[in-house]
């Protein structure tokens, strides 16, 4: 009896899963591109590290950093859920022991005359997912301001 019930709950929920991941695979298709990083704050304040990267790249699902003189990239794959407000990103940076790690954070998207804006809180080191853009906190919270230039 329990088996039934529990299979035709899965049944029940299919539909709505089907379109949540839909929803966050389409989302990740409109992040796709290459973009300049305007700014970057960590606990509010103004951080360097904007100067050192060379290029910051969205695609198939993935993030690939390159930073000005230095060999190879800092790649992550992501995975969004836009349904919650502020939507939410999930990183986990890929490379040696990096598959237990798993980086919370909130996203917005804003078209703008400039292009595309897209931000992006996160806490370092295991913290709490941000509850908002303000890019302050006690958890090492990350802001980083992205633009993908108009075509």
């Amino acid at each position: 009896m329990f088996r039934r019930v529990a299979a035709t709950v899965m049944i029940a929920l299919a539909p709505g899963m089907a379109g949540a991941a839909d929803e966050a695979q389409e989302a990740a298709k409109k992040l796709e591109g290459r973009y300049e990083v305007v700014q970057i704050l960590i606990n509010g304040q103004p951080d360097k590290k904007r100067d050192e990267v060379e290029s910051f790249v969205i695609q198939n699902g993935e993030m690939r950093v390159q930073i000005k003189n230095r060999n190879g990239s800092e790649d992550a794959v992501f995975i969004l859920d836009p349904s919650p407000k502020p939507a939410h990103i999930t990183i986990q940076p890929k490379g040696d022991g990096a598959k237990e790690i798993k980086i919370l954070g909130i996203y917005e998207v804003k078209e703008t005359d400039e292009g595309t804006e897209l931000t992006i809180a996160f806490a370092r080191e295991g913290g709490e997912r941000p509850r908002d853009f303000k890019g302050e906190g006690e958890g090492n919270v990350v802001l980083k301001l992205l633009r993908r230039k108009a075509k």
